[in-house]
């Protein structure tokens, strides 16, 4: 990271690549990245959750501070306490520690359908309680096994997490090799082949396969199919208003396409926010 503060008249400025970030002497988050110019002590925004860099969903600014990765944004962060930051009708960003939690009987269909010869990563942020079958059949699957939750990459369970605590999955398939990271730290990888199917990417549920649901909290899931993001879907409480649009229920909202996805399963939805 190069970091250079520049005087424009009474402001200053970071810059870190091409990104430029607007600096304030008002400290708005803690921590904050903090620099003395001149003697005074100017701040740029610091946050656990991903903020959007020039109306850019995908964030590139961050630093790592007693173990976390934290990203910096020169927009003013009144805007980042509150659950969401919509504008101009559209939902920018979402608290990453919103939830939406499944209670074994409900489940959603995000539209992205995976095949063999895609390459594709997902990333889930996600608590399972009880996990069953999840994701795409065969390419992205996960499920349980002697109480834990186990990452299939070759077709049978080859690693073993908790179930009851917060992880962060990426699941990287780029033909014929399948990668498995947990909170950044690769965990597995194998090769898969023959299947040939193209199979829906389920949320608590696996597409084409009949299993019950999974329990659990999902706060975020990523998925980008042949190097395009596709989804980036957060969790949204029934009546929040996004632009002309009232969401019906407790689910998830797609920010890539403005789109909201609903249960497909029996029950409803819990909403609610980690603290």
């Amino acid at each position: 990271m190069c970091a250079l503060a520049a005087g424009i008249a009474d402001a200053h400025t970071l810059h870190i690549g091409n990104k430029s970030f607007a600096l304030s002497q008002t400290k708005y988050t803690t921590p904050s990245l903090n620099f003395m110019i001149n003697g005074e002590h100017w701040y740029a925004n610091l946050s656990e959750c991903k903020i959007p860099i020039d109306s850019d969903i995908a964030p590139q600014a961050k630093i790592k501070h007693n173990h976390k990765t934290y990203y910096i944004s020169d927009n003013i962060m009144q805007e980042y306490t509150k659950d969401y930051v919509i504008k101009n009708g559209k939902l920018l960003w979402a608290n990453c520690d919103l939830y939406l939690e499944a209670t074994g009987s409900q489940w959603i269909n995000t539209g992205v359908n995976y095949r063999e010869t895609d390459n594709g990563i997902v990333e889930l942020d996600v608590l399972f309680k009880n996990l069953i079958w999840v994701g795409a059949n065969a390419y992205f699957q996960l499920h349980s096994q002697n109480g834990c939750l186990a990452v299939s990459s070759s077709g049978s369970p080859n690693i073993c997490v908790s179930p009851k605590q917060r992880n962060q999955i990426i699941h990287k398939w780029y033909r014929p090799i399948s990668s498995i990271y947990i909170d950044n730290n690769l965990i597995s990888q194998g090769s898969y082949s023959g299947w040939g199917g193209s199979e829906p990417y389920l949320i608590f549920k696996m597409g084409a396969f009949n299993s019950n649901p999974s329990s659990g909290k999902i706060f975020r899931i990523i998925l980008i199919k042949n190097n395009v993001l596709v989804r980036h879907m957060v969790p949204v409480p029934a009546g929040l208003q996004i632009g002309d649009y009232t969401v019906p229920q407790n689910g998830m909202w797609d920010i890539v396409n403005q789109q909201f996805y609903g249960n497909s399963g029996t029950g409803s939805f819990i909403y609610g926010r980690d603290e």
